[in-house]
């Protein structure tokens, strides 16, 4: 008798294996000649080793049908024992999937086709050499190679146009760049760049990699008002990169992850939207950016400062729009405009500008239209 265990990675066991393990034992139930039995994320399986072979590709393809939508009944272990197509996978249109598996489906063709190429931007970036390997080869391991020599490239200038001095601190900041953003926390710690680093220590290296035009700096900012750049806070920032297709080599990420959209892109998905997000307003506005906060309480990802006011902006992944900290803000300060930009279709609740992320690079033509209306 021959044993194997499989290991149920990335996804919630408990809800694998069903209220009360009612999934687990109609998995067993299905496979009357093996001995199956679960601890916590490893399933032990003890048999035949053709049929081990089987329920080992079963129960993967229902890890992957949780995983991708966050949800797993009778009838889609059966349809995937059974070498169907399961009720979920026969759906089509789908842009994302809730919490709960409900399809969210795009209300038009056209408008999955933005979606689409708002995705394919987080992995390619705007580097021109990676959008021409894209175009021509249509291979993400070409574009990976093309990113890789970019980065290194940037890496290889460190020495040549920086003081000796300065090196090995650009390097350090530059390294430890997508550990700052990876956090929920996202303001830049300079004791994660080193034990007992000071900011003095590291301010002109820093300043560098934003005037080479490497990093974008967003201040932060805790009283709103006019002109912005008087009321920053020189010792609270965020440092974003200049093209979102380099963060995500950065973070290592695959590319089917970020264009599938499954769970294992969760974490990401947000700072890549800020990220893809303030590229457009650098076009648009120029390099100077700000981000609201009040302590641990809320948060804003921008502030904006256009047509004499200042413009609260929300940046939002998907279409789970819900979040406390932008009505915060609008109940605090009673903004005339603000601006969520997410996955959900454009609309204008009252003061509150909704944008698909795939017309981000429009919003000052639609900020200035509203604001002439008024």
């Amino acid at each position: 008798m021959i044993e194997k265990h499989i290991v149920l990675e990335d996804i919630d066991p408990v809800m694998f294996y069903g209220v009360n393990n009612a999934h687990l034992q109609m998995i067993k139930s299905l496979y009357p000649k093996l001995r199956i039995v679960a601890r916590d994320n490893v399933i032990r399986v003890l048999g035949d080793e053709e049929e081990m072979a089987k329920v080992e590709e079963d129960i993967e393809q229902m890890r992957k049908h949780l995983l991708k939508y966050n949800m797993l009944n009778d009838e889609d272990i059966l349809d995937i024992v059974k070498g169907k197509q399961t009720k979920a996978d026969s759906v089509k249109g789908v842009l994302v999937y809730s919490i709960s598996g409900r399809p969210i489906k795009s209300r038009s063709e056209n408008q999955q086709q933005l979606i689409d190429a708002y995705k394919l931007y987080l992995v390619l970036g705007g580097m021109p050499e990676a959008v021409s390997a894209y175009i021509d080869t249509r291979s993400w391991a070409e574009v990976k190679v093309v990113q890789d020599a970019i980065l290194q490239s940037y890496s290889l200038d460190f020495a040549k146009h920086i003081s000796n001095k300065d090196i090995p601190r650009v390097f350090q900041v530059w390294g430890n760049l997508q550990n700052q953003l990876a956090r929920e926390d996202k303001k830049f710690r300079y004791a994660d760049v080193q034990k007992g680093a000071r900011a003095r220590e590291y301010e002109g290296a820093i300043e560098w990699l934003c005037l080479a035009g490497l990093v974008h700096r967003v201040s932060a900012i805790e009283t709103p008002r006019l002109p912005l750049s008087a009321y920053k806070k020189d010792n609270a920032f965020k440092l974003y990169l200049n093209d979102v297709g380099l963060l995500g080599r950065k973070f290592d990420l695959d590319a089917t992850t970020v264009l599938m959209g499954d769970n294992l892109f969760t974490e990401f998905k947000g700072v890549m939207a800020e990220n893809y997000v303030l590229q457009a307003l650098v076009r648009q506005y120029g390099s100077q950016h700000y981000y609201w906060t009040s302590g641990n309480m809320a948060e804003v990802e921008f502030l904006l400062q256009d047509a004499g006011k200042i413009i609260p902006i929300e940046v939002k992944a998907d279409k789970n729009v819900t979040a406390k900290s932008l009505a915060y803000y609008r109940k605090q300060y009673l903004p005339k405009l603000s601006v969520r930009l997410s996955a959900l279709n454009m609309r204008k609740d009252d003061d509150l500008l909704n944008l698909p992320l795939y017309l981000v690079d429009k919003l000052k033509m639609f900020v200035e239209s509203v604001a002439f209306n008024e």
